[in-house]
């Protein structure tokens, strides 16, 4: 189970990293702006972040994919 969950999180940390760095921008945003509802920009910012990190970072992640099976098929000899 801590293998799991040791490579789930090797795998997401990255887009979490970002989407935490998107979601502290826009806390600075709404404390700066109060004006600027946050809420009505705040869903398509976040979500197109993160389809766009996605984007990118997918091609990225076939190493973290390629060592876990590895190590899957290693538990399964």
């Amino acid at each position: 189970g801590a293998e799991v969950f040791k490579m789930g999180l090797w795998i997401a940390l990255p887009l979490i990293a970002m989407l935490l760095f998107v979601n502290m921008m826009l806390g600075v945003i709404a404390r700066v702006a109060p004006q600027i509802s946050i809420f009505s920009i705040g869903f398509p910012i976040t979500l197109s972040v993160g389809l766009i990190g996605v984007m990118f970072t997918l091609p990225l992640l076939q190493g973290p994919f390629t060592a876990a099976l590895e190590q899957m098929l290693m538990l399964f000899r």
